[in-house]
């Protein structure tokens, strides 16, 4: 009668035992690959050459030339990446491709665009605001706007952020979302095509979605190889 409840226990016991050592085993396994994916993708370009280490934030040494309160800048770009469900990385690499951090950044080839997103006016208008306005906002401040303006485009396309290049084109080219590679947003001879030819990476006369992705990935690799579903969004992703 009683070698029941001791095979029972001893089974019990046992199950805990291997279902720890399962979660343990999956854990270093993602841990490792993990590692794996990101061996080599260390940055090798000036721009990024000083913000890589790992105890350093990303971009960080650049928005410093313009940011006052870093601390407090940091901790909002982690806030607002956690709701968008986005590595902090890309957010800032997105910041500082459009103005390098400044918040008074005035695009100077006629296109009147302003702030840390360079919003032009009907862009501004999505979050209530104008170009003046955003114009005489603090970084911190402004990042409010962006958390707004990217969460409005993500409703307005019907689809979330999946890589460094679509939340670029969230901030510059919304309908370029979920186009493919060749889609061009403009070809030689056009107005905006003049404003924004360095982003031709290829220089065969017309900007694509393609041209814009091998920017980031070269100026940019390690945001641009970091996962979406990294450590800083994890929480994001699961909803809490």
């Amino acid at each position: 009668m009683n070698a029941f409840p001791v095979l029972f226990d001893r089974k019990v016991t046992l199950n805990l035992k291997g279902a720890s050592l399962i979660f343990v085993l999956v854990a270093a396994t993602n841990i490792i690959t993990y590692m794996m994916m990101n061996f080599g993708n260390k940055a090798t370009n000036p721009t990024e050459a000083a913000t890589v280490g790992e105890n350093t934030f990303y971009l960080s040494d650049q928005a410093a030339k313009y940011v006052d309160d870093l601390g407090s800048f940091e901790q909002k770009v982690r806030r607002v990446s956690r709701q968008l469900a986005i590595p902090p990385e890309w957010l800032m690499t997105v910041i500082y491709f459009e103005s390098r951090f400044d918040p008074t950044a005035v695009n100077t080839k006629g296109s009147g665009a302003t702030g840390l997103l360079q919003w032009k006016r009907e862009e501004a208008e999505l979050v209530k605001s104008t170009p003046e306005k955003i114009r005489n906002m603090d970084a911190i401040e402004q990042l409010d706007l962006i958390a707004d303006y990217l969460k409005a485009v993500k409703q307005q396309q019907g689809r979330d952020f999946e890589d460094l290049t679509d939340l670029y084109l969230a901030a510059f080219y919304p309908q370029a979302l979920g186009e493919d590679y060749c889609y061009a947003m403009f070809q030689s001879g056009e107005i905006n095509y003049t404003r924004y030819a360095p982003l031709d990476f290829n220089t065969d006369g017309r900007i694509t979605v393609k041209d814009l992705d091998d920017r980031l990935k070269e100026q940019f690799p390690t945001a641009y190889f970091k996962d979406k579903r990294s450590a800083e969004s994890w929480w994001a992703w699961v909803g809490l």
